[in-house]
């Protein structure tokens, strides 16, 4: 959603993450893995200042479930990591649940799973 042009919500029943972007930054990736019973979304920014790769700079990501939202984070909290840019993004299905393995920088892998019931 967006409000007054640059302030984003982003979250679920239980967590909700807001930023504001500047002038300078627009949403250039929104993709969103859904699969039965969670959804696992990655967006990413583009900086006309940033020193990043390809200029995108990866400012969430958000992994839910029906139960609710299971963890809804600025990346670079969630990797420590700076900078971190998102070069791919892929997910199966598992029986109840759903793998989803998301590659940043050039060798830099990290792994998000999930199942119907939160864990």
């Amino acid at each position: 959603a967006n409000h007054g042009g640059n302030l984003y919500f982003f979250g679920g029943k239980d967590r909700t993450l807001v930023f504001r972007l500047s002038d300078r930054r627009r949403i250039q990736l929104f993709k969103t893995f859904e699969h039965p019973g969670i959804t696992i979304t990655a967006i990413g920014l583009s900086d006309e200042h940033a020193r990043t790769i390809d200029n995108e700079v990866v400012a969430a990501i958000a992994l839910g479930s029906e139960s609710g939202v299971v963890w809804i984070e600025r990346l670079e909290q969630f990797l420590a990591r700076e900078p971190a840019v998102l070069k791919a993004a892929d997910g199966v299905d598992y029986h109840e649940s759903a793998v989803s393995s998301l590659l940043f920088n050039h060798a830099f892998p990290q792994m998000a799973s999930a199942s119907l019931d939160g864990s």
